[in-house]
């Protein structure tokens, strides 16, 4: 799950899928009100986390407040060690849909399974929806712009340090293979932006939607 914490209340923004907070039946807009019967008011966003956290295998009960039901909701949840999927995908009228979340490390995996699944039912057109996707890895971006954009550029890192090499990153693909409408606003940054100007600048497709985040600096993982 992810939380917020509005007013010393805890309440639950989402419920990320095939999760064992979904299967256990969590929900959007619960309000956490206890965690293994000890009450969370007033503790902190991290203390909250901490104690939600634990051993794979292992059980949390949370006390859930729910809209509508008058009762203190107990959920008893079974810890696990998991790889949260990084969006959804479906087709709708020969038309692929494909919601990308995060540049997580397992992205370009999911959106090879989901191209996979287009092209199984000869899918040719494609909507890419990159909305409030602040970013992630760098190189899960690169691989998923080669999936679009034909033979050539992608992007180019320029370091600031004469030190350091700019790395130059490139497409192999021949041909391209899908017509493509990428949506895109203020939230996309990021590796976001990587994917979204590098399918603009080559015109392997369209862009729709409001200016990007606008994000020019790249962490490197050490």
């Amino acid at each position: 799950i992810s939380f917020t914490k509005v007013d010393d209340k805890i309440i639950i923004e989402k419920v990320f899928r095939s999760s064992p907070a979904e299967r256990a039946g969590i929900k959007k807009g619960d309000i956490i009100k206890e965690i293994d019967y000890v009450d969370v008011s007033g503790k902190s966003d991290d203390e909250v986390a901490s104690m939600i956290r634990g051993e794979e295998g292992t059980t949390v009960i949370l006390g859930i407040v729910r809209e509508q039901v008058s009762r203190l909701i107990e959920i008893e949840v079974v810890r696990e060690e998991i790889m949260i999927e990084p969006g959804e995908y479906k087709i709708d009228n020969n038309i692929g849909y494909i919601k990308l979340e995060r540049f997580s490390s397992n992205a370009e995996k999911f959106i090879e399974q989901a191209l996979d699944e287009m092209d199984k039912n000869n899918i040719k057109k494609i909507i890419l929806d990159i909305r409030d996707n602040p970013g992630g890895e760098v190189g899960q971006a690169v691989g998923i712009a080669e999936k679009f954009v034909s033979l050539g550029l992608i992007t180019r890192l320029e370091y600031k340090s004469e030190e350091e090499r700019d790395e130059v990153y490139t497409s192999k693909l021949l041909k391209q293979k899908y017509d493509l409408v990428v949506l895109v606003n203020e939230m996309s940054a990021s590796a976001s932006e990587i994917l979204a100007g590098a399918v603009q600048d080559r015109n392997a497709g369209i862009l729709i939607g409001t200016k990007t985040y606008g994000k020019a600096k790249v962490q490197k993982v050490f």
